[in-house]
């Protein structure tokens, strides 16, 4: 009985060490669809931002549970990027990111403004839709328990602010198109308005005297490029 109640303390133990040997630093990544663009499709608005057709329309659409939209579009932001360095005197701190892979392409869930319209004529007319609201980059890591890598160094190794958030009417240029949408006598239209992300990835690699650099998290940061557009 003495061994078996030694058996299932050293069990405990080793179970909690195991789930507390890996935290989460920030919310949980937002959920995304990789999206594929068609090129050709691309359609310059006058605010300099490109709109394209999608290819993989069935799954994102099966992503989104919607039944039969009228369309599902993505518009890429027209914009310069900043110039973010990084601020370490040191080229290898204690903790630094490494193995970073991407971008690509992602739809978002988290919505940015959502519309509707209705034709309460009796012909088809053209109804322009404006959309405005705010966007946000973001991140996401886990870490081994007691690391902890500043934002400023993520931002420096990925290229972009991580934690920037920016309304999409303001001077960055990043403004969203209006959309305009053909509507028959008594039909009502949605239009749905989601962030465009380019998806890194990467690792959190630690030094060591003497001895080879070891990973101790790994980690996922999104830029929003634009923004994906359903219209059901």
């Amino acid at each position: 009985m003495k061994k078996r109640k030694i058996f299932f303390l050293l069990l405990t133990i080793v179970l909690f060490f195991v789930s507390c040997s890996t935290i989460m630093t920030k919310e949980q990544d937002p959920v995304t669809i990789p999206v594929q663009i068609d090129e050709q499709s691309g359609k310059t608005n006058a605010d300099g931002s490109t709109t394209y057709n999608v290819l993989n329309f069935d799954e994102i659409t099966v992503f989104y549970g919607i039944d039969n939209p009228k369309s599902v579009l993505v518009t890429k932001f027209n914009y310069q990027k900043e110039d973010i360095s990084s601020t370490d005197s040191e080229s290898r701190a204690t903790y630094y990111l490494d193995n970073i892979t991407g971008p690509y392409l992602a739809c978002g869930t988290d919505t940015i403004v959502k519309v509707s319209a209705a034709n309460n004529l009796d012909k088809t007319i053209t109804k322009i839709i404006t959309l405005t609201g705010t966007i946000s980059n973001t991140y996401s890591q886990k870490l081994d328990e007691g690391v902890k890598i500043d934002v400023v160094k993520i931002s420096a190794a990925v290229g972009f602010d991580v934690t920037k958030s920016w309304s999409i009417s303001d001077s960055t240029g990043a403004e969203l198109e209006p959309t305009e949408v053909d509507l028959e006598p008594g039909e009502i239209v949605t239009v749905t308005a989601m962030p465009l992300y380019d998806v890194y990835s990467y690792d959190v690699m630690k030094t060591r005297l003497f001895q080879d650099p070891i990973k101790v998290g790994y980690g996922t940061a999104y830029e929003t490029v634009g923004f994906c557009t359903i219209v059901e």
